[in-house]
């Protein structure tokens, strides 16, 4: 089953046209119209292989991991892509998990030729958990509020905000910036304290110290990823996917505090 995105689109018999549900025409004005902007993809990795398909439980990934990709944001990039998923991705493998745990990287799991847009729409509605890379940037992206703000919807549709409830779908990482600048909403997750390893060189004494915390960090990642919810396929549709990244650009609350920033002349085609 694949994700109906957009309702502006007609369904057509299900055996029509390259994509399950579309015509080839109408998929092409689906796939066209997802998201604005242009994306810049960094070199491509081939740590894990790519999920290709869902799999019996309707869920693609076990962990999202979210991150800006800006000019300016070439050294978290590096960060992200080289040291953190390179070793995080060895950690869960060795986990209670076990081998196998999917985790999506935009890098390594959007092929030449894919429309990205797309791509990353279906990941984030079939991801058990995100991992928000945190920086001030982080929240200046509006593809990295997009995401979160997919992941919060989520969290409160299930209940996940309630008083005594302590179960979360997203597990943010500290990588740089005060956090008292970050909004006020993504203040209220402990999150993985990564700012004394943003500098790290392989081999180094920090390095190791890096491992270690990560490797003591990833058990307890483990059983947040088992306790993730059934994968529900409304999840695909707009109301889970577009209408809560709309209600958060509009009301700016995962905006930096004290920053101002023009509205994007549409907001509904992520």
């Amino acid at each position: 089953m694949h994700c109906a995105f957009s309702t502006n689109v007609a369904r057509v018999d299900e055996k029509t046209g390259p994509f399950p549900g579309f015509s080839h025409e109408a998929a092409v004005q689906l796939y066209e119209t997802f998201l604005l902007g242009q994306a810049t993809m960094p070199p491509n990795l081939d740590h894990q292989p790519q999920a290709s398909s869902e799999t019996q439980d309707g869920y693609m990934y076990e962990v999202f991991l979210s991150y800006p990709h800006g000019k300016r944001d070439r050294d978290i990039a590096k960060w992200v892509q080289e040291i953190f998923y390179e070793y995080f991705s060895l950690c869960i493998d060795n986990s209670s998990l076990g081998r196998g745990v999917r985790i999506h990287l935009d890098t390594k799991d959007i092929k030449p030729g894919a429309k990205w847009k797309a791509v990353l729409k279906e990941a984030l509605a079939r991801t058990k958990i995100l991992i928000p890379i945190l920086s001030i940037n982080y929240f200046r992206s509006f593809y990295c509020r997009a995401e979160l703000a997919v992941f919060l919807h989520r969290e409160r549709q299930l209940g996940y905000w309630h008083k005594g409830n302590e179960k979360s779908l997203i597990v943010p990482v500290h990588l740089w910036g005060i956090v008292e600048t970050f909004p006020e909403v993504i203040r209220e997750y402990q999150y993985l304290d990564c700012e004394k390893y943003g500098n790290v060189r392989e081999g180094s004494e920090l390095h190791e110290m890096f491992k270690n915390y990560l490797k003591n960090e990833v058990l307890k990642l483990a059983e947040t990823i088992k306790s993730a919810p059934d994968w529900n396929p409304a999840w695909c549709k707009k109301e889970w996917l577009d209408d809560p990244i709309n209600n958060a650009e509009a009301s700016r609350v995962l905006w930096p505090p004290n920053e101002d920033y023009d509205l994007p002349a549409s907001m509904g085609s992520f």
